[in-house]
């Protein structure tokens, strides 16, 4: 699958939140989030270039439930800056579950991003922070480098990973590269049932956040054969 990528030094790879929380067994887990640790590994050799984003909440987070007395998990509440899903306490700073996985092997990664770390503002995006205001610095970090080519894999799509790839789209318009260069990685796994109890199913869609058709058109264009191949 590898061999239909061809990357060159102006390409990065960006790897979102591979974090034992995020995986089976975590306290905000992804139905089959540790499967995609093989391929990223097998996909990041091909780069020179890789970036890992690290979700890093304090204890007492905005967008913890148990933050909230008399709030439920997967309630979606306001803040300051719009909508906000309350979820489990996850990714803690200095815990376990904020750890990566012990098998994501990218020993050649060049920056560990962490976000999420402002107690007030949820952040899933790897380029700003939910209020659409805090930049992380990765943007500024790829034209610095001169990264014109952004490719995303990570967890989760609905979330984290796709409000990056369309901050990635973003940015490879606003530095002159062709934002059809932005392109992610999407394993498929069996779906649960309807009634999982599998955090991911329980949470409510986002009502502020760019339009599905938009993003998927950013998603699939001139990856149709990878797209395939991930979803084998």
């Amino acid at each position: 699958m590898t061999d239909i990528l061809r990357t060159g030094n102006h390409d990065v790879f960006l790897v979102v939140d591979l974090q034992n929380d995020f995986c089976p067994g975590g306290s905000l887990a992804v139905p089959h989030g540790d499967e995609l640790v093989p391929l990223i590994n097998t996909l990041a050799v091909k780069f020179t270039h890789v970036v890992l984003t690290q979700d890093w909440h304090p204890p007492g987070h905005l967008s913890f439930a148990s933050s909230h007395p008399g709030k439920q998990e997967f309630q979606t509440i306001d803040v300051s800056y719009g909508p906000q899903i309350l979820w489990p306490d996850h990714c803690v700073q200095g815990t376990t579950g904020a750890a990566f996985r012990n098998d994501l092997h990218i020993p050649h990664a060049q920056l560990v991003l962490r976000k999420g770390y402002h107690r007030e503002i949820d952040s899933y995006s790897a380029f700003y922070e939910n209020d659409r205001k805090t930049a992380t610095g990765l943007g500024g970090y790829l034209r610095e480098r001169g990264f014109t080519r952004v490719f995303i894999a990570g967890l989760a799509f609905d979330f984290c990973v796709r409000y990056s790839s369309e901050d990635a789209r973003r940015y490879a318009t606003r530095s002159g590269s062709d934002a059809r260069s932005v392109r992610g990685f999407r394993r498929r796994p069996q779906r649960p049932a309807r009634d999982s109890n599998t955090p991911w199913q329980r949470a409510p869609q986002l009502r502020q956040r760019p339009s599905a058709e938009r993003f998927h058109a950013v998603m699939s264009y001139q990856s149709r054969p990878m797209s395939t191949a991930l979803q084998a």
